[in-house]
């Protein structure tokens, strides 16, 4: 996948498979991390993986019940194994308490299963009965899985040889690697043998084939499904990236009894309660999005006078809004997020004096004639009507930014970040003067340079120490860490008898715990969601500054108060800017800008 790439002629878009890798680019390193569960005594610890149920057409767990399972303990990943671990069950024989060895390297105080914030309470050894076949897809020794490897350029791979990206080719990750393979497929590999190594699986290899699919049409979707299920019969099919039709290749497996695990953003709660225990994904439904977005701004801007507008004198007045959001085809989601969005505010205060859309979305550069057109009617009405404060509700393009430039109208801009609009080179491309009065509420967790998550790094070269730092090589890698460890996370609370009654259940036994880490975001299922993050973050953007995140080129989007991420009801005290610092850095988000200007 080219993340990075030349800009497009003028009046061009970015072509929609490069925006959905660009929006993932954001949206992963968005939430490139995992989900912090603060636990400070082993009993909370036991709360996050619960008994799987009992349903009369399940097993009961011969194992998997983190209740009666003791917590091992390690020194760190450099150690071989925790040395000891309570047997479950009381832990009693004669008198004295019964241990085994661990097989798992746990780490931390209560122990996790790895050093990520999100990864589950140890679960260091397994002893017994599995139940064999629980699942289809499922064996007493293996899990097989397919992640689909869509959007990724022909680049060939990091040591050097120049392979083409295959389709409709499937690779056996269990096979020994060839010097022909895709760089892709080399990075599955290692994640394959790294959460093997780490999670519990109850004595099953967790198999994975990596999949190139065809064409993103309808038709070759649903094709791509009915391939999948009859050559491999995964027990579940992961789609890292958001790419076009998912949910017609989803609806087919799902109908087939194969679990899908999607990083798509945008998608309605009801795609995933049309076949419940089915669909999960890792980013928000658009529901859970629009309750987080609009907490935000009910409590941190909502009644509270104009803080940090560029226009002389507006700067402690009410404020006065105006709406814009994108009406490109290739964002159908926003105009239901609006829909979504816009009653909530209006409970708090929040309505709208004047709206606009724009036609493009992804475009830095606009020379159409509909470009001499929207934007300066759109900044001049707004002007005129007084509007203080512009919400931004999804959507990337620069005319309105230099329009209102042109006219000296510096408002307050607030957008719902959607993982390209907080990318630091395209803010680089809105005009700056402006720009400098923005602030976006974001799905993003804090990141390094070239948005790699510290988690995602510190996983990855455990595994793969050659694998160049830095690079896009490593931050392609991490497009695939958050989906997998979901799923890892998945089969492990399910405990020994997997299926999706058992996952089902785990996930939704994790406790509604916010994040404490801005590395990671808070992530629990409520009842009747399928989906992990339930928090966010605000980003202000400084024009002149820069630092190691931002590549050292100056102008970039700051995480406030270092990135502390809320939900909703929890936000602090104060106006939008409040918890703004002079020590706040740059996210390490770069977002899709040409490098060649």
């Amino acid at each position: 996948m080219a993340v990075v790439q030349r800009r497009q002629p003028p009046g061009k878009n970015y072509p929609p498979l490069l925006l959905a890798a660009l929006m993932m680019l954001g949206l992963l390193a968005v939430l490139p991390s995992a989900l912090n569960l603060p636990q400070t005594n082993p009993a909370e610890t036991l709360e996050y993986a619960p008994v799987p149920p009992e349903d009369q057409d399940t097993p009961p767990p011969a194992a998997g019940n983190f209740s009666s399972l003791g917590l091992g303990s390690s020194s760190g990943i450099a150690a071989s194994a925790s040395p000891e671990a309570e047997l479950p069950g009381g832990g009693e024989v004669a008198g004295r308490a019964v241990k085994k060895p661990s097989t798992k390297r746990c780490v931390g105080t209560p122990p996790r299963q790895t050093e990520d914030p999100l990864a589950p309470p140890c679960v260091g050894f397994f002893e017994g009965d599995n139940g064999g076949a629980t699942y289809q897809g499922v064996t007493r020794d293996e899990v097989r899985i397919i992640i689909m490897v869509t959007g990724f350029s022909s680049t060939g791979n990091w040591k050097g040889n120049d392979t083409s990206t295959p389709v409709r080719k499937y690779y056996d990750l269990a096979e020994p690697p060839k010097d022909d393979d895709h760089s892709v497929t080399r990075f599955l590999r290692a994640w394959q043998q790294y959460f093997n190594e780490r999670y519990q699986t109850y004595g099953r290899f967790v198999h994975f084939w990596a999949y190139y699919p065809g064409p993103s049409r309808v038709e070759d979707r649903k094709a791509d499904a009915v391939d999948n299920y009859n050559k491999i019969k995964p027990f579940a099919v992961i789609w890292p990236i958001g790419v076009a039709n998912i949910p017609a290749y989803t609806d087919v497996m799902a109908s087939k009894g194969v679990l899908s695990f999607t990083g798509l953003f945008g998608l309605r709660s009801a795609t995933f309660a049309k076949y419940p225990k089915m669909n999960w994904g890792f980013l928000p439904s658009l529901e859970e999005h629009s309750k987080s977005f609009s907490a935000y701004i009910c409590e941190k801007v909502a009644g509270k006078p104009v803080e940090f507008s560029g226009n002389i004198g507006e700067n402690g007045q009410p404020r006065k809004y105006g709406l814009i959001y994108s009406a490109a085809a290739i964002t159908p989601y926003t105009k239901d997020f609006v829909g979504l969005v816009e009653p909530q505010l209006k409970k708090c205060g929040v309505e709208f004096a004047i709206r606009r859309t724009h036609p493009e979305h992804g475009v830095a550069y606009d020379a159409s004639a509909a470009a001499d057109d929207y934007a300066p009617e759109a900044m001049a009405a707004f002007q005129q009507e007084g509007v203080t404060t512009i919400l931004w509700l999804f959507g990337f393009e620069t005319n309105f930014s230099k329009s209102a430039a042109a006219i000296s109208y510096r408002p307050e801009w607030i957008l719902a970040g959607d993982g390209l609009s907080e990318g630091n080179w395209n803010a680089q491309d809105q005009e700056q003067s402006v720009w400098d009065h923005a602030v976006t509420f974001t799905l993003m967790t804090k990141t390094g340079p070239m948005g790699i998550s510290t988690p995602c790094k510190d996983a990855y070269i455990t595994v793969d120490p050659e694998i160049p730092r830095g690079t896009l090589d490593l931050t392609q890698a991490c497009f695939f860490y958050n989906g997998l460890r979901q799923l890892f996370t998945g089969i492990q609370v399910s405990g020994s008898r997997l299926n999706p009654a058992t996952m089902d259940k785990g996930f939704h036994a994790i406790p509604a715990i916010r994040s404490s880490d801005p590395s990671v975001p808070a992530c629990y299922y409520a009842p009747g969601d399928y989906t992990c993050v339930k928090d966010g973050t605000i980003l202000w953007y400084d024009s002149q500054f820069q630092d190691e995140n931002s590549v050292n080129t100056p102008g970039c989007w700051r995480l406030t108060d270092g990135g502390q991420r809320y939900t909703p009801g929890q936000w602090p005290g104060g106006n939008a800017m409040a918890q703004r610092k002079d020590s706040d850095p740059c996210n390490g988000n770069l977002g899709g800008r040409n490098v060649d200007d």
